[in-house]
């Protein structure tokens, strides 16, 4: 989009609804502890996720899979993208990559992709050659 501003609107909104912290005598928040919509800058074709600090603090998240990536090309609100490496672990406060020897470029309406020993597989336990 050319108007740059557009984006400043999605943002106040954002800041209204998340408002502040407030815990209540129950231990719990007033507010929404996130936020979760989709970005105008690509058509809706992706999201902003926006938490709060307790989320991380209170350890209210957790995270199953980390793509580490590199968009290739975006046409027609389609992205093409090199899966660069991944993780499915977390010690302490650091992510454990897989260190991938090679590299898998994908579509975005790609179906899943998981790894086992330096190789890609899709849902259905097929192998993904990697790029050469």
């Amino acid at each position: 989009m050319g108007d740059e501003n557009i984006y400043k609107l999605t943002i106040a909104i954002a800041k209204i609804l998340m408002g502040e912290v407030e815990l209540k005598e129950d231990g719990l928040f007033k507010e929404f502890d996130g936020l979760l919509y989709p970005t105008i800058k690509y058509n809706a074709n992706a999201d902003n996720v926006v938490l709060k600090k307790h989320v991380i603090d209170f350890n209210k998240l957790s995270i199953d899979r980390v793509e580490y990536i590199k968009i290739v090309n975006y046409t027609d609100n389609k992205y093409q993208y090199k899966i660069l490496d991944v993780s499915d672990s977390i010690n302490g406060n650091l992510i454990v990559w897989k260190d991938l020897s090679s590299t898998w470029t994908v579509n975005d309406e790609s179906d899943d992709i998981y790894f086992e020993n330096n190789k890609a597989f899709n849902e259905f336990g097929d192998e993904i050659e990697p790029d050469k």
